[in-house]
């Protein structure tokens, strides 16, 4: 649609929808009023604001409240966004049954610049598809070959620290990597180096998990890999290259896949 006035028709006529993508200026209301607008008519659905440029995203986030908004991306020409887009909220509204209940691995994402997991999700998604697909073994059936892919490691990401450590404390025995950034927020402030210190605290415990940790600090590098961390340029031209050898390094194995056969809302 159009606009924020014909979503909001369309949500009248039909309660099926599962997830709003606006862009930032959708047409007779940016993406945060709508979502203020769909909340108020009382529809329990996310609204997710798509960018197209840096400076709009800028302008957007500085000129509104996005508290309402689920997350805001940024387009940057690879069209797997909208499967992460839609991934990411299968995996936040499942994992407590998927990793709490059922055992299915884990991957911890950390990152506050909207820049850089726009680019990066997609690719993470992508990596996990890929070598899920490799588990499945050619003999299965089509329902049992979807009742696999279900199974995939599931996404946890999030923008602070505190909401990481509490995914790793939530799902600890069922995380298989840790993606991070170096500096972001801590107790609502930007913090140097929550990176290194989410790194020490999952190390008291798991020794031995990948962790990658991207940064734009040279001098991070070496403080990660004195705690055992792969360590990466965020500008660097090789960074989604090397995003891809944290999963090769732990989905070989088989993972749980015998979920009960039934679909539970996304």
């Amino acid at each position: 649609v159009p606009s924020s006035t014909g979503a909001l028709e369309r949500l009248a006529q039909d309660d099926r929808f599962d997830l709003i993508v606006s862009s930032v200026h959708a047409g007779d209301a940016n993406a945060a009023e709508l979502a203020r607008q769909v909340h108020a008519a009382g529809h329990q659905i996310p609204v997710i604001a798509l960018a197209y440029t840096n400076r709009e995203l800028h302008e957007f986030v500085t000129d509104n409240d996005t508290s309402e908004l689920e997350r805001t991306f940024l387009w940057q020409g690879d069209v797997r966004i909208f499967l992460a887009m839609v991934m990411y909220l299968e995996d936040r509204l499942n994992v407590e049954h998927d990793s709490g209940d059922e055992g299915i691995p884990a991957i911890i994402v950390v990152e506050d610049n909207v820049r850089f997991y726009s680019s990066f999700l997609p690719i993470i998604y992508s990596e996990i598809t890929q070598h899920t697909h490799e588990l499945i073994s050619e003999g299965l059936n089509l329902s049992q070959k979807i009742l696999r892919m279900r199974a995939r490691p599931k996404i946890l990401f999030s923008t602070c620290y505190e909401d990481a450590l509490d995914d790793y404390e939530r799902y600890r025995r069922h995380v298989i990597g840790i993606v991070s950034d170096v500096d972001y927020p801590r107790e609502g402030k930007s913090v140097l180096g929550a990176g290194l210190d989410l790194v020490r605290t999952v190390r008291k415990t798991e020794p031995e998990l990948p962790i990658m940790l991207q940064t734009q600090e040279p001098a991070y590098l070496d403080d990660a890999r004195d705690l055992g961390a792969d360590a990466v340029i965020k500008d660097s031209p090789t960074l989604l290259p090397d995003l891809r050898r944290l999963p090769c390094r732990r989905l070989r194995k088989p993972c749980r896949t015998d979920l009960p056969d039934r679909t539970r809302p996304a």
